[in-house]
């Protein structure tokens, strides 16, 4: 897992942020990583305060790669979601980011999240990926 997020990352700094998305399919089957796992480490490496909000148009393809019509990477990518923005860099420590039902709606809107997927994981919190708290403040 760390050498395919080594290799994101270096795609990203060398392609000035401008990644194949047939060279990232590539790289994790070379690595024989799974798409759920896969998607964990596309969506920490893409998703940065200053640019979150476009990610999901900008980077479609590449994310669609993996979560279309898999309802298991579509909450992973949720999921991954969350980590990010607990981490801190986005404001949810305090609980307020605006950024939030931007990027939700935008990854409903380009078809990489399909709805039943994100209704369930509003409805249903899971401690998986952040405390329960945690997960209150990102919940929309």
């Amino acid at each position: 897992m760390l050498a395919f997020s080594h290799f994101v990352e270096d795609k990203l700094k060398v392609e000035d942020g401008k990644v194949d998305a047939t060279s990232i399919v590539k790289e994790v089957k070379r690595l024989c990583l799974n798409e759920a796992t896969a998607t964990m480490i596309l969506v920490h490496a893409l998703f940065k305060p200053d640019t979150a909000t476009t990610v999901a148009m900008n980077r479609r393809e590449l994310l669609r790669r993996f979560c279309y019509r898999n309802p298991k990477c579509q909450r992973h990518l949720l999921g991954a979601l969350e980590q990010v923005f607990m981490s801190g860099d986005f404001g949810f420590v305090r609980g307020d980011n605006p950024q939030a039902p931007a990027i939700f709606k935008s990854l409903y809107d380009q078809d990489i999240v399909e709805e039943d997927v994100l209704r369930e994981w509003a409805r249903q919190p899971s401690h998986k990926f952040v405390t329960k708290n945690e997960n209150k403040l990102v919940r929309i």
